[in-house]
């Protein structure tokens, strides 16, 4: 999967990557950078995260490929940035290309062809030059596994952030083997549920978004996740209102959070499209929503019910919470059909390859990264152990 941020000149895309290889040192390729004197640009530097620089762009070559203001020495480019892409052995490193010349795919075959190649073995981080057209160009971002993001002056932090939980993305295999290591640990997916819904509850608290709250549940896990946290809000002073919708049979876990639950609080339950009224009128009154429809285990396409609750909640306008992922998002493929509309996103362990293609980073809005009382660090340890 491939994340491309896209800018104006002068946008400072080079700037956002290089704080990201500041802060991120396991990562490979190259960006370029440009040569000034007394603030005039005279041409362009390689710089390879590997250590090695060199100017190949500038207004004084005398030899080289002539562009519309400067001299392109092309065999130094292509030798330091074909170089920077060759995949070190046994590691399989996110790749930075960010070319902000915008110019070198354009007369480089060599460098085209390694670019493909990379796409097709890597994970790549890339930039490109906003309003600028070109058939080579055009191909890559419009991969399927490839996310365009759009750095504008306002944005800067929200994309460096979108950066880093983008490299931290994991895909749903790896999301479910994580949950059965834990659960080799001796944690019982009811205990990892009691976590998951207690660093759900702290983040909605640090949130601070008021004390009135609806939590809609679906009939899997995920609902049990936001029963149990809405429990555990009951306990802190919140007012919470707890909607299960029940056109499927509940999953034991829920059924588990619900019994539990029944004995402190009503417990409202939707079946039939007339109950809608009722989920309207407790979302009129609210501070926010807690979603908890579906979760990473969607497949296919949406009931017709459950795609008429999460239209409900997004028409009330009111502050949307979801759990792990935003119901009716695909963990694998985004944006697929209708999807929660979410403020924020509290997803366990790790970001969902989902959030960043077709359009689902729109749904997510902010994305807090929590664990399950094992974080996803100690679990890719426990388990680099067990391989030795």
């Amino acid at each position: 999967m491939h994340l491309f941020i896209v800018g104006s000149p002068g946008i400072a895309t080079t700037s956002l990557i290089k704080s990201l290889i500041k802060d991120i040192p396991t990562l490979q390729g190259f960006y370029t950078e440009e040569v000034e004197r007394e603030g005039y640009v005279l041409g362009f530097k390689i710089v390879t995260l590997q250590g090695e620089e060199a100017v190949f762009a500038h207004k004084d070559f005398t030899t080289g490929a002539r562009g519309e203001e400067y001299t392109l020495d092309k065999d130094i480019f292509e030798r330091l940035a074909i170089s920077s892409l060759t995949p070190l052995q046994g590691q399989s490193m996110t790749t930075i290309i960010a070319d902000d010349t915008g110019t070198i795919e354009e007369c480089s075959d060599s460098f085209k062809n390694a670019v493909e190649e990379i796409f097709a073995t890597r994970s790549v981080i890339a930039t490109a030059p906003a309003h600028r057209e070109n058939s080579f160009l055009s191909r890559i971002t419009q991969r399927q596994d490839s996310c365009v993001c759009d750095l504008r002056q306002d944005n800067f932090e929200d994309v460096r952030a979108q950066l880093k939980l983008f490299l931290q993305r994991r895909d749903v295999a790896t999301l479910r083997a994580w949950d059965a290591q834990a659960q080799s640990l001796g944690l019982s997916e009811r205990i990892l549920i009691e976590n998951a819904s207690a660093n759900l509850a702290h983040c909605i608290e640090q949130l601070k978004l008021g004390k009135r709250g609806v939590a809609v549940a679906g009939r899997g896990n995920n609902g049990a996740d936001v029963v149990s946290c809405a429990r555990k809000l009951l306990a802190r002073g919140y007012e919470m209102e707890i909607i299960v919708i029940v056109h499927n049979e509940l999953n034991e876990e829920l059924r588990a959070q619900l019994a539990i639950l029944e004995k402190i609080k009503k417990i409202h339950y939707l079946d039939k499209r007339e109950d809608m009224e009722q989920l309207t009128a407790h979302l009129k009154g609210a501070d926010f929503c807690l979603d908890g429809i579906l979760g990473i285990g969607m497949r296919g396409s949406l009931h017709p019910f459950i795609k008429e609750v999460i239209t409900t909640i997004n028409r009330s306008g009111v502050c949307v919470i979801s759990c792990d992922i935003p119901s009716g998002l695909s963990p694998q493929q985004g944006c697929i059909g209708e999807a929660i509309c979410a403020q924020y996103t509290v997803t366990f362990l790790a970001p969902k390859e989902g959030f960043f293609k077709n359009r689902g980073w729109d749904f997510c809005g902010k994305i807090i990264v929590t664990d399950i009382g094992v974080s996803a660090d100690l679990l890719e340890r426990i388990e680099d152990v067990r391989r030795t």
